[in-house]
């Protein structure tokens, strides 16, 4: 399969000093005037905007949006910012969230990188709403980028995240706090500061606004997730009050092991492919339905087309990855009402 040209990318900043360093760091190729000259003649939008402006901005640039526009985002939480924004659009032009979990602490054009999403989980949030040719265009991009792109639905993602990516912002921020309470009395705790505190702490070095706005969005499941937090904080605690060392010691070991598991460094190896096929009809909710169903089993997505056969019926294309639940997403499939068939990558 021949890669398909770069496309053109139109950036707008506020500040007009940061749309032209863009433009000198290759992140952009032409810089807009305005919000709505930025999006007026684009196939593709990005808003990429702290998540507590996403919806304000899409409000501004959706009467400027032409027909057959897909919008996305890259805010970290979804299920209120999704939901929303299929109502802002309007009839004909398509939104698609979607979260990169990709970059760090530090911020600005600056740290712009060509390679920031290679190897990069970024996940879409597709609903009932969503087009099928939308989420394959899009979904072809980003795995052009080098992204492994997963679908999974907008309550789920920000449930997950909360987990592994707000709690863990809170609880950093929380231990640097605790640490510099102590200097207050004695400073000896930030200078004796070691690798450990360090790298427990570095993403506590984050934009505290973006944080916030975060935290605001995604309330509920980051409140059910502190309060199993201190549930795990109360386990440790009752063991060292207690004196009991058999539970303190299984405490840790649980985590010892469940963290080993956890890779270093993820790399995507090379692996047999196949492609899925599964016919369907031109309908809201089947590329939701289907591609959730693929991404709960954990299987990557290489790469996705739609094929008409008509107007309303076509062929769902997605080359996979090889592996042992692919059987098990078949049968999935099936089971929903879908003659999915597994062949050979370039067969028929």
């Amino acid at each position: 399969k021949s890669r398909p040209q770069p496309p053109h990318v139109t950036g707008y900043n506020r500040r007009p000093e940061t749309s032209s360093l863009a433009v000198e760091v290759g992140a952009i190729d032409t810089p807009a005037s305005s919000p709505q000259d930025a999006v007026a003649e684009a196939d593709l939008v990005f808003i990429a905007t702290p998540v507590g402006a996403i919806l304000e901005t899409l409000s501004h640039v959706a009467p400027a949006l032409k027909p057959g526009a897909i919008v996305s985002d890259v805010g970290s939480t979804k299920a209120g910012i999704v939901h929303a924004a299929e109502e802002i659009v309007a009839e004909g032009v398509r939104f698609i969230g979607g979260h990169p979990m990709a970059g760090s602490e530090r911020e600005g054009v600056m740290n712009a990188s060509p390679t920031l999403f290679v190897n990069a989980y970024y996940l879409l949030t597709p609903t009932p709403n969503t087009d099928m040719e939308a989420f394959g265009r899009l979904h072809s991009l980003l795995g052009e980028m080098g992204a492994t792109v997963l679908a999974v639905d907008p309550e789920s993602h920000d449930r997950a995240v909360a987990a592994i990516s707000h709690v863990p912002h809170i609880v950093s921020s929380a231990l640097v706090n605790l640490a510099g309470a102590a200097s207050k009395e004695n400073d000896t705790a930030l200078r004796i500061a070691a690798g450990g505190f360090r790298d427990m702490t570095r993403i506590a070095a984050g934009n505290a606004s973006m944080w916030a706005d975060i935290c605001m969005t995604n309330f509920s499941a980051i409140l059910e997730e502190l309060e199993a937090f201190q549930r795990q904080l109360d386990r440790v605690a009752n063991a060292i009050r207690l004196g009991d060392r058999e539970a303190l010691t299984q405490a840790l070991e649980d985590a010892r092991r469940l963290r080993g598991k956890l890779p270093a460094v993820w790399q995507k190896e090379p692996v047999p492919l196949l492609e899925l096929h599964v016919p369907v009809i031109d309908r809201p909710g089947v590329i939701s339905e289907i591609t959730l169903t693929i991404g709960q089993l954990s299987i990557n997505i290489e790469d996705i087309e739609l094929v008409h056969a008509s107007e309303a019926a076509a062929t769902l294309k997605l080359v996979v990855e090889r592996g042992p639940n692919l059987d098990k997403c078949v049968a999935a499939l099936k089971a929903k009402g879908y003659d999915a068939q597994v062949i050979e990558v370039g067969g028929e």
